[in-house]
């Protein structure tokens, strides 16, 4: 636990993470709050979902929304200091790990 209060502190050291992690994190809320209950309405996403939102998907909303807001600034902040790794691989190991939380759901 202390580890991950030490990483936290050193990525959100920087304004660019905070920023980011913030964006990332109302964006993700955002889209979580639409998608989740889209199971009700044939999946059919709009403003139509938020009729059938219940307060559990709002929680599971809120919690995968602040871990993915925590994952991003992680992410880049890792891609930027890899330095000697080809671009190409680099690269695609940064839309790799972008895109496999949003599998889970």
């Amino acid at each position: 636990m202390k580890t991950l209060y030490t990483a936290s502190s050193f990525v959100f050291d920087n304004q660019f993470y905070r920023v980011l992690g913030s964006t990332s994190f109302i964006v993700f809320f955002t889209a979580y709050l639409f998608i989740l209950p889209a199971t009700y309405t044939s999946g059919h996403i709009g403003l139509i979902s938020l009729h059938y939102l219940t307060w559990q998907d709002g929680i599971i909303a809120f919690v995968i929304s602040l871990l993915m807001g925590m994952l991003l600034p992680f992410i880049i902040f890792s891609y930027r200091m890899g330095g000697s790794a080809h671009n190409a691989s680099t690269a695609g190991g940064l839309f790799a790990s972008i895109i496999t939380p949003f599998l889970c759901c």
